[in-house]
Order: structure tokens, then sequence, then C-alpha cells
């Protein structure tokens, strides 16, 4: 489990080169099973709200320079211990 803030630096949207940073606060939330002595299994949730949504890297709808968001995303997988 764990939580912050950061920072998604991308181009503003049909500008092509102007860049625009975006902050964001972020929670994680994880689990590990160890299958083996060398295997196991992960799950990871992680959420993003943008306080802005200047640049095309956030991921956010282009609905407005001012309007935030939030941004979701789910991974799982394995993990080999040598």
């Amino acid at each position: 489990m764990g939580a912050g803030l950061g920072l998604t630096s991308g181009l503003v949207r049909n500008s092509g080169t102007t860049n625009a940073t975006d902050v964001y606060a972020n929670v994680l939330l994880g689990a590990d099973y160890r299958v083996t002595d060398s295997i196991s299994v992960f799950v990871e949730g992680n959420g993003r709200y943008y306080f802005s949504n200047k640049g095309a890297a956030t991921g956010l709808p282009a609905t407005g320079a001012n309007n935030g968001g939030f941004s979701g995303g789910v991974k799982a997988g394995l993990k080999f211990y040598f």
C-alpha cells in the first residue's frame, strides 16, 4: 500500500511541439502470494487523480485544461526469484 504525488509531462493536445506538466495524487494497493520458493504471483491496483488536464499524457478525455479527473489501472503477473 502506498500514496504519493507526481508529475506527468507530455505534449499539449493539438500542439505538436509544446509540453505541459500535470500534477497528480497516486494511490497503490497490491498483493503478493508466494507459490514456491522461487515463484510468486502478484496483483496491483493503481489510481491517479489528476488536478489538471493540460497534456495528452494524462490519458484523460480532452474536456478542458482545468478539469482534472481520475485514471486507474491494474496489473498482474509472475515474479521469479533467483
